[in-house]
């Protein structure tokens, strides 16, 4: 599962013609092992796809935060 949420953008005002941008995104995402482990995969390490490596539960709980600054400029003709 991923939930992601924009945590705010902001424009800062230069008064010329640069454009300065700041944008955050905030997102949470998690695996889990739900199921038991299948005794026929375990049977054969070629095709345990990773059933012997997880107990039933939650196996990754990761947080991100994605901040992007941009600087341009508008030029006219």
């Amino acid at each position: 599962m991923a939930l992601a949420w924009p945590c705010g953008a902001a424009s800062i005002s230069t008064g010329s013609d640069i454009e300065i941008r700041w944008d955050n995104t905030f997102k949470y995402s998690d695996a889990g092992a739900w199921h038991a482990k299948d005794d026929y995969l375990l049977s054969n390490p070629n095709q345990d796809d990773g059933d012997r490596d997880f107990a039933r539960g939650l196996i990754s709980n990761r947080i991100d935060l994605l901040s992007e600054f941009d600087v341009s400029t508008t030029t006219s003709a």
